[in-house]
């Protein structure tokens, strides 16, 4: 049974009910469960009693820990905040750890094995990493000359040991610098922990690289533009879990699948080679990699190839995942350019066979043709996952021509289907009497991107790069495209590239669902530093530092049409955001200057009002 009780009538609420009510202001009536009336129908009349007696008190702690720990992190600190018992049953520690049990993702690893803080403080990282709302810029140099300034969008990925107490790797590989690449550069974890520790701003650290031979029977075309694909599953149980196959490397080896590219510039000459980077960092001081072969082509068998294509997008979809076609689980290779021009086909690589199916048939509405998009895998279930492609381009003159596709597309690994496409930015608006409408932040093509968790982020892209680092949910993505249809219409995302009689014929929306493309804000750092953030930027490399337990990203070089080719490298470091129930500096009804502040705002009502009467 509830009493509810009006707001002008709480004074019939007794003292510690009344504060509970007060904390709860923002209704227009408050239910209150702790008191329990004397009556069993009908409205309490004068002469009734009202037992004031608080039976929130007499619950145990115990049982409203069991209560609050089906409520989630987020909501668990909103609730604290009404009631201070409810807070100081959150003080429990195996209360957050259950809390880490629940969450699902790479997220997770940024616990340590043996925690020095409170659980509590480790889940207001997750939470705040994930969300991406606040990032700090921090640059770096780099002590290796060889890496130098690259475009072509350079390989950044993780290898080693990313879950166990062994030494993790940031890995460097391709690109174009003067010509296609094939080197591949490896710089320890460890040298990036001290940006992430402490107040300081992480400023001045030397990133030391080193370049790795790679020696193999078959190695790849020198190209740039081509998929790189590491196989770890970052949505593992106890954290990011690499794919073993004893036949072709020793267990702990991380295997990387690199294939298609430009063999030639000016984006010409896309090539169907692929291999297989095995990297064994066995011994943390001097990392091996090599090109190894699959198993069925050591015993003779031809090994197929994919179709000729260069800016795709390919993800690794464990097995779990997977149906019966592939039971050791498949890399997905999605659209990009074929024969100068842009694709939505699939090539699907079974980790089983090491077979390639070139132009795999997949069920559902084809989306629309992209290159240079991001990709991410968001898990559902034990079981399901799906495999979300981002916006990207559309033109055979990769970062000029075309228009850019503003639009994601879902698919579903196990069925091989497609769930739908999602519009990733509001609809652009047009007017005659504006020479040019405003640019709004949005997912690009040839973005710096990478995953963190349920959310992917990227950094630039678009056809003039642009500064702003965007991130759309994966699941809200997933959901959406599930629950609508597909655009009847592409909408350019780029007004002002279309001439202006036609930007007015362009229709105002979507026959779409639209997902929210939220921009995080970039906290300014002190005097002494000459930029706050990158350049805008397009082709760069990114990589989430998140698996390994840092709560950042990394990115390096890019291009730009008018600046040229960047050889920076900068760290993104999550910094501290709002958390339920600790409002900002600054704000809230207990923190100072909040009454004069109430103050202003009585003595402008007056000449608001006088305004009004003139």
């Amino acid at each position: 049974p509830v009493q509810v009780v009006p707001r002008s009538n709480s004074t019939r609420i007794p003292p510690v009910m009344r504060a509970t009510a007060e904390a709860g202001n923002n209704f227009g009536t408050w239910v209150c469960p702790l008191a329990i009336p004397d009556h069993e129908e009908g409205p309490p009349t004068k002469k009734a009693k009202i037992d004031t007696t608080c039976y929130a008190l007499i619950l145990p702690r115990e049982t409203w820990a069991s209560v609050l720990v089906w409520l989630g992190g987020v909501d668990a600190c909103r609730v604290a905040v009404v009631w201070k018992q409810w807070a100081h049953v959150l003080d429990e520690p195996w209360i957050w750890s259950s809390f880490f049990q629940s969450t699902v993702g790479s997220c997770r690893c940024l616990t340590p094995k043996k925690p020095e803080k409170h659980p509590k403080e480790y889940y207001k990282q997750m939470v705040t990493c994930e969300s991406g709302r606040v990032v700090r810029w921090l640059p770096q140099e780099c002590t290796a000359d060889t890496v130098g300034h690259r475009e072509g969008s350079p390989g950044l990925f993780l290898a080693g040991d990313l879950s166990g107490p062994g030494e993790a790797f940031v890995c460097c590989f391709g690109g174009w610098g003067f010509g296609p690449q094939d080197d591949l550069h490896m710089l320890k974890v460890s040298d990036l922990r001290t940006v992430f520790e402490g107040e300081g701003t992480g400023d001045g650290q030397n990133l030391n690289f080193k370049e790795i031979h790679v020696p193999g029977p078959r190695a790849p075309d020198v190209a740039y533009g081509q998929s790189i694909t590491p196989l770890f599953d970052e949505w593992g149980e106890d954290g990011p879990e690499t794919f073993v196959d004893d036949e072709i490397a020793p267990a702990g080896t991380t295997l990387v699948i690199i294939a298609g590219g430009h063999r030639a510039g000016g984006y010409r000459y896309e090539t169907r080679s692929w291999a297989i980077l095995a990297i064994d960092t066995e011994d943390p001081n001097r990392p091996k990699a090599k090109w190894v072969l699959p198993a069925a082509s050591c015993k003779g068998a031809e090994v197929s190839r994919p179709t000729a294509r260069a800016w795709h997008q390919a993800a690794y979809v464990p097995a779990r995942f997977c149906g019966e076609a592939h039971p050791r689980g498949c890399v997905v290779a999605f659209g990009g350019n074929v024969s100068a021009q842009a694709t939505s086909s699939v090539d699907v690589l079974d980790l089983a066979t090491w077979q390639w199916t070139p132009g795999a048939c997949i069920a559902g509405r084809e989306p629309q043709p992209r290159n240079c998009g991001a990709v991410g895998l968001v898990q559902l279930s034990a079981t399901e996952a799906r495999i979300v492609f981002g916006p990207g381009g559309a033109g055979s003159d990769v970062p000029r021509g075309g228009l850019d596709c503003c639009t994601a597309a879902v698919l579903d690994p196990r069925k091989m289907a497609w769930v739908g496409e999602v519009s990733t930015a509001g609809p652009a608006h047009s007017s005659p009497h504006a020479p040019q409408p405003q640019r709004q932040p949005f997912l690009g093509r040839a973005a710096c991107a990478f995953t963190v968790g349920d959310r992917l982020f990227s950094y630039g892209g678009g056809r003039m790069p642009q500064s702003h680092l965007c991130t759309i949910s994966l699941s809200e993505t997933v959901a959406k495209a599930a629950a609508g249809r597909g655009p009847a219409r592409v909408l350019p995302r780029f007004m002002s590239a279309l001439p202006r009689e036609l930007s007015e014929q362009v229709l105002e929306g979507l026959d779409a669902p639209r997902v929210e493309c939220r921009v995080a804000k970039c906290e300014k750092k002190d005097s002494r530093s000459q930029m706050s953030q990158p350049l805008p930027r397009s082709f760069g490399g990114a990589v989430s530092l998140v698996p390994v337990g840092l709560p950042g990203c990394l990115i390096y070089g890019g291009w730009h049409p008018h600046m040229g080719t960047f050889g920076d490298w900068w760290v993104g470091r999550c910094d501290g955001q709002t958390w339920p129930g600790e409002p900002p500096a600054g704000s809230g009804a207990n923190s100072p200057g909040s009454e004069e502040e109430e103050e202003q705002e009585e003595e402008e009502e007056p000449e608001t009002e006088s305004d009004d009467e003139e």
